[in-house]
């Protein structure tokens, strides 16, 4: 028996509160099943106090939902309690989840506390570290250090590791349910720093071993729990060549691999929110891909056409049935052959 319940869980009204407004151009098409869903922009200027009483008067009839951007961790948390305490069911991040979210010292403490093996620190061999900001996102203010860094008091020092980057993403219902979604490749690690999201990025059937598969989804778990995450977070991994995954980050938001596992896994994630899409048995769901999903950097129109397996934002994503056919589709929206490299990351 499948472990959700496809595709009409009991209705429900959900009402998604999304800080990044970008998220409006994709989300809304995977709520498959019996929920309604409607969508709502939080500006990211309002305080918590302005966000809960905007969020009280516009969704009160059912389950609330927080999508954070990595700016508004700590407004949504604060929100978030303030809109529970009127006995509205609410996602949101927690408390917990906002401070580590922003802190990559205090995540690393924690994860480590949870027994979950991270990328090593400064001065614990290797002479090539990555210099980060404590509170940054998407790369910003990440710098190359040959030797033993010096730091600033924002700033945190890793090891550089050769490997692949993967990133999967996990669901934390409610009553504790979790649920990951097939891993997201997004190639080795480069000496120049390109982020992953400046990088093709591949979620497809069969692309990874099922045992590293199985430990990604693991370590996954562990990790947003420990993080205090609820409804989605993303964990993001390096696995070094000796196949011992080391963890890099968590997210504790709905993060950028998010879509592009979701068009793989041809899941009704959005339900997932009202926890009647699980099965009575089921505790946890490890969704697999069913279809391939192929994504890159993208500068053009916006694209929304989920009947062709086909988005774009800022990166513009393909699904196929083969990883084959959909680098070919994308090849094809942006006008290039299939032969042509540019712009890929082998």
């Amino acid at each position: 028996m499948s472990p959700l319940n496809r595709p009409d869980p009991s209705p429900g009204t959900v009402t998604h509160f999304c800080s990044a407004a970008s998220l409006m151009e994709w989300l809304p098409a995977f709520g498959a099943g019996g929920a309604e869903h409607r969508f709502r922009v939080l500006p990211p200027s309002l305080d918590a106090a302005a966000t809960a009483r905007r969020v009280l008067c516009d969704g009160p009839d059912g389950t609330i939902v927080f999508h954070s951007a990595h700016e508004t961790l700590k407004r949504d948390a604060r929100a978030a309690e303030l809109v529970g305490a009127t006995g509205v069911p609410v996602f949101g991040p927690s408390p917990r989840a906002a401070r580590l979210g922003r802190d990559k010292v205090l995540l690393r403490r924690a994860l480590s506390e949870a027994r979950i093996r991270t990328t090593p620190g400064a001065g614990s061999g290797g002479d090539t570290h990555v210099v980060k900001l404590r509170g940054g996102t998407q790369g910003q203010g990440t710098r190359l250090v040959h030797g033993l860094p010096e730091l600033s008091a924002d700033e945190y020092a890793e090891r550089f590791v050769v490997g692949d980057e993967y990133s999967v993403n996990t669901f934390v219902s409610a009553a504790g349910r979790t649920v990951t979604l097939p891993p997201v490749w997004k190639g080795v690690t480069q000496f120049d720093l390109l982020p992953p999201y400046r990088r093709r990025r591949v979620c497809a059937p069969g692309r990874l071993p099922a045992g590293l598969d199985a430990t990604l989804r693991a370590i996954a778990v562990r990790a947003a729990l420990a993080v205090g995450g609820t409804g989605f977070s993303e964990t993001e991994f390096v696995v070094p060549a000796d196949g011992r995954p080391m963890v890099l980050e968590v997210n504790p938001r709905i993060s950028g691999t998010l879509r592009i596992s979701a068009m793989a896994a041809q899941a009704p994630l959005l339900d997932l929110f009202t926890d009647a899409v699980f099965t009575d048995a089921a505790t946890s769901a490890d969704l697999d891909a069913v279809r391939a999903a192929v994504e890159e950097p993208y500068d053009g129109a916006p694209i929304h056409d989920p009947g062709r397996g086909v988005f774009a934002t800022s990166r513009i994503t393909v699904a196929g049935d083969t990883e084959h056919d959909a680098a070919a589709r994308l090849d094809s929206l942006l006008g290039r052959s299939p032969t042509d490299t540019r712009s890929r990351v082998a």
